[in-house]
């Protein structure tokens, strides 16, 4: 390696160090050296001779035979390569626990925000690694100092918890909620896009919105309505909870302010 990035890329890391996370994430992909994977950690390699159906679930997952599973969105399935990659990880960190957790724990999530970032299309200091799309809604959400002027918009396909939490934001701080309800049936996706411009008023000081609401059949065409915000000044939420896995995603062409999602869903992995 050249001795001339030694000193940024291999940084001591530790309670007594000073750690370079942020060094790490920022640095190109020319410049940066990944840490080494422990050897008997599986990875996971997607068979593209297994057919969908049957022969894919008994390969790939561990759910029964007795039903069909078909709410995936809730909780997800992981994949049996990614749990034996999970619970090699544990007994990997046990075998040292604190040269793991004080000295290799960074540098591997580092790794994985790198690795992800490629995946979604962003760089790799734009994202924060969070148990669930639940604890980012909040992280963001509870963050805004909302006050008396402000009014937040959002479609009544809210995910019901959130719409719970943007109520007890509201009767916490005193900010005011605009739900606007979808047509019972909606033929296109230019007409979420028609109902979001003629609905989003001036008084309106940020906006949330679902990617793939998770009552609702539909795709919502965020990129548009991002577009539409940013046009009038904004800030925009976007909840992609069910989009992580099951959707090409790009979160440079997206542009919102805020996007969550969860990998337990579509993306398969652990809990």
């Amino acid at each position: 390696m050249d001795e001339s990035r030694a000193g940024i890329v291999h940084r001591d890391f530790g309670s007594f160090h000073s750690s370079n996370v942020q060094e790490l994430l920022a640095l190109g992909n020319d410049r940066y050296d990944p840490p080494q994977i422990p050897k008997d950690i599986p990875m996971f390699q997607l068979d593209s001779s297994v057919n969908y159906g049957k022969e894919m679930k008994e390969k790939n997952f561990l759910l029964g035979n007795e039903f069909t599973f078909l709410n995936h969105g809730a909780f997800g399935s992981v994949l049996k390569n990614a749990l034996s990659a999970a619970q090699a990880w544990q007994r990997y960190t046990e075998l040292q626990p604190l040269k793991f957790l004080d000295r290799e724990l960074f540098p591997q999530l580092v790794y994985v925000s790198r690795r992800l970032c490629d995946f979604i299309d962003c760089a790799p200091t734009e994202i924060a690694l969070i148990e669930n799309a639940t604890t980012g809604t909040n992280a963001v959400l509870k963050s805004m100092k909302f006050n008396s002027a402000d009014t937040i918009y959002y479609l009544d396909c809210t995910y019901g918890a959130v719409k719970k939490l943007l109520k007890f934001i509201s009767a916490e701080n005193g900010c005011n909620l605009k739900q606007i309800s979808l047509p019972p049936f909606v033929e296109s996706q230019q007409q979420i896009i028609d109902l979001v411009a003629s609905t989003l008023s001036k008084e309106c000081t940020f906006a949330v919105f679902d990617h793939i609401p998770s009552n609702y059949p539909i795709v919502l065409p965020v990129k548009e309505i991002v577009k539409i915000c940013k046009e009038r000044n904004i800030p925009v939420f976007i909840d992609g909870a069910h989009a992580l896995g099951s959707l090409p995603l790009s979160l440079r062409d997206i542009d919102a302010d805020f996007y969550v999602s969860n990998a337990h869903k579509w993306l398969c992995s652990t809990k």
